[in-house]
């Protein structure tokens, strides 16, 4: 297979996505169009509009007087952040409800928009067409639990099959028994078709990660992240254990749990446990990218979507810090004979970390290598697992830092092995960036190999005047981490 390659012309217009749900009306302006694109304005607005649409078949009048005035700030604001490209779906309340599809025209009408309302099939494709987006080659059941349905497809391959939506949301599972029984008979009730096999659930949706927030804070999780969370049934039934005994009220008090869902919890936990039973899955992960993220997905070329996520986010990254991706390529091709032996997995991470590798230099020398590690942690980087993404901030801490000097707290999830790859990676980066300044086209004065342990790097006549003492004290370094 030909290695990904580091760049890729796309379009530089930002657009905006607006998504009318059951729950919330959000917009959501992008930085580009590109393969993971960056939110440079994201405004959410609680308006409930599928509140009683199952008592009465009407949207929620002060729901749609909510919704309209937060059309109407949206249409203002991208008019003055000059985005042409506007794209809009509205969900399942607004198909459920006999006044939706009149709603929504006028709200069309009045601003110029062409929001979209969406059947199940198309709001299951689109969640999963989110989860491609920010996962790399994903496979699993997705689950995409709105306040008004809930979606499922079934992911694999890159191909999206068996999508379904089921009748009720986030805000029927107020009304429902917090039992196993009444939850499966609830999803019995409304599904289409069988739930999918799968080894993991991909859960999408606020009451989702309201589950992930609470087990991730109460374990005091390092990474404080939710997308790319990722629990087992196990752990997951354990949870549903200590809050069945628990009163609403005593559950808002939780640590990490959002108020206003923790009526539902439980009940969301136990949706959640039953769906993994049925998909026979053995884990969840948790995502921030849905359908959003999927339509904006859905505008790429074939070709576009499918690029490496991580490379893809990496390159931006990257290239925000004012640096070239030819000096990337020719790292990762100088720096090879230290790396042999690495498995496909580990290729795609130095591909990333050779292109993030200049992103501190702005940074005062001093508080390099701790601003770079929480520059890779807390990033919109997509495409790597968490524990992927410490090895990745780890590299690039080593890139400024010989040694850890950092909380251990933070590593306490990464193997030695994975510890001393990290190092190596950042310490042949670091040599690399004294041999060429971190410009393409000078690597290729110097070679490095690697026979039985020992390093030896060798330069033609041209680049003598480089080899000082301070390249010999950074190549020892190396030395101690590759033999």
């Amino acid at each position: 297979m030909p290695h990904q390659q580091f760049s890729i012309h796309h379009d530089t217009q930002p657009f905006a996505v607006i998504d009318i749900g059951s729950n919330s009306v959000r917009l959501v302006v992008y930085h580009d169009r590109a393969r993971v694109p960056v939110p440079v304005f994201n405004e959410k607005y609680f308006c409930a509009l599928g509140r009683g649409v199952a008592a009465t078949g009407r949207l929620n009048p002060e729901g749609k007087a909510e919704a309209e005035a937060a059309m109407a700030r949206f249409a203002a604001l991208v008019q003055r952040l000059k985005v042409r490209e506007i794209h809009g779906v509205a969900t399942a309340a607004i198909r459920s409800a006999s006044d939706g599809p009149a709603f929504i025209a006028e709200i069309n009408r009045r601003h110029g928009f062409d929001i979209e309302v969406i059947d199940g099939t198309t709001e299951a494709t689109l969640a999963a067409q989110g989860i491609q987006s920010a996962f790399y080659r994903p496979d699993g059941l997705v689950a995409d639990l709105g306040g008004g349905s809930l979606e499922l497809a079934r992911l694999c391959e890159g191909e999206i099959s068996q999508q379904q939506s089921l009748g009720f949301g986030s805000l029927a599972l107020d009304g429902v028994a917090a039992d196993a029984k009444s939850i499966r008979s609830l999803i019995k009730d409304h599904r289409s078709l069988p739930i999918p096999r799968a080894d993991t659930l991909y859960a999408i949706g606020g009451s989702f990660r309201n589950l992930a927030k609470h087990h991730v804070v109460a374990r005091e999780y390092p990474l404080g992240l939710i997308h790319g969370y990722r629990i087992s049934l196990r752990q997951l039934s354990a949870l549903i254990r200590r809050l069945e005994p628990l009163s609403p009220d005593e559950i808002a008090a939780l640590p990490g749990v959002s108020a206003k869902r923790a009526d539902s919890m439980l009940a969301t936990g136990i949706l959640l446990r039953e769906l993994m039973r049925a998909a026979d899955a053995d884990q969840v992960v948790f995502s921030v990218s849905g359908i959003r993220e999927g339509l904006a997905y859905r505008q790429l070329s074939e070709r576009a979507q499918a690029r490496d996520p991580l490379l893809a986010s990496a390159y931006d990254l990257g290239m925000l810090a004012g640096r070239s991706g030819a000096y990337a390529e020719e790292l990762y091709a100088w720096t090879q004979p230290l790396f042999a032996d690495d498995t496909p997995e580990r290729q795609r991470l130095r591909r990333a970390l050779c292109t993030i590798g200049e992103i501190a230099w702005t940074i005062d020398p001093v508080y390099r290598a701790e601003w770079a590690w929480d520059r890779v942690i807390h990033s919109a980087i997509k495409g790597l697992t968490h524990h992927e993404r410490l090895i990745l901030a780890l590299g690039l801490y080593h890139r400024y830092s010989s040694r850890w000097k950092h909380d251990d707290r933070l590593i306490r999830f990464v193997t030695d092995e994975q510890q001393q790859w990290a190092q190596r990676a950042g310490l042949a980066m670091n040599l690399a960036f004294q041999l060429s300044a971190g410009r393409a086209g000078n690597l290729n004065h110097f070679e490095l190999a690697v026979k039985k342990g020992t390093l030896t790097l060798t330069h033609d006549k041209a680049a003598a005047p480089l080899m000082t003492s301070l390249v010999e004290k950074k190549l020892a370094a190396l030395q101690e981490v590759v033999g």
